[in-house]
């Protein structure tokens, strides 16, 4: 299941930032950001010189969201450069999609989560997350265990559905399960010799 939603971007603000000094942006200040200047650092000025850093961790909020927004630190890169401090890569991230495009995240929360599970495994540019409703479906019998699984999801009726299946096999006996190999499909797949079989 894929959540997602349009973010509208407001392009007038945008062009105006952007055509006010040239290369430069005009940078709103964030409440999200963790300090309390807006002029341009030495750090930037540095970098416009040519002189790199390499201690991103230790720059402040508003040092780094210049990196982004000159273009000098990619946003994808966050994770990495903040040396796995994933909250505050997430909170600079939201905050640099404000600065550039004029876009409130405040209905979205980032806080209280365990963004090691997502980092580098199963989303990218993390800017939050979408609580979704859990249910839960059992008991069903495997290997002679009583099981039951928390499913999330919001597709109406695959709860109560799968809830019957469980059912239906755990009268019946249960299952025997046996791993042969780890892997992912969509759905079943059911193999025969050749279509008379299938039929």
């Amino acid at each position: 299941m894929i959540i997602s939603s349009i973010l509208e971007v407001d392009t007038e603000v945008i062009s105006q930032r952007n055509s006010d000094s040239g290369n430069e942006l005009i940078v709103p200040r964030n409440p999200e950001l963790n300090d309390n200047t807006n002029d341009e650092s030495t750090l930037i000025r540095n970098l416009k010189l040519g002189k790199a850093t390499d201690d991103y961790a230790s720059l402040n909020d508003r040092e780094i969201i210049q990196l982004l927004n000159f273009g000098h630190l990619k946003q994808r890169d966050l994770e990495q450069k903040l040396s796995n401090d994933l909250v505050r890569a997430v909170s600079l991230r939201r905050s640099h999609f404000h600065d550039i495009a004029n876009i409130s995240f405040h209905n979205l929360p980032f806080q209280h989560y365990d963004y090691s599970y997502v980092n580098g495994s199963c989303c990218e540019n993390v800017i939050g997350y979408v609580p979704i409703p859990t249910g839960i479906v059992g008991p069903i019998l495997v290997n002679g265990r009583k099981c039951f699984v928390p499913m999330s999801t919001t597709e109406g009726a695959l709860i109560a559905s799968t809830n019957r299946g469980c059912r239906a096999i755990f009268e019946s006996g249960g299952v025997t399960v046996r791993m042969c190999r780890d892997g992912m499909t969509r759905a079943p797949v059911v193999q025969f010799p050749n279509v008379t079989k299938m039929l």
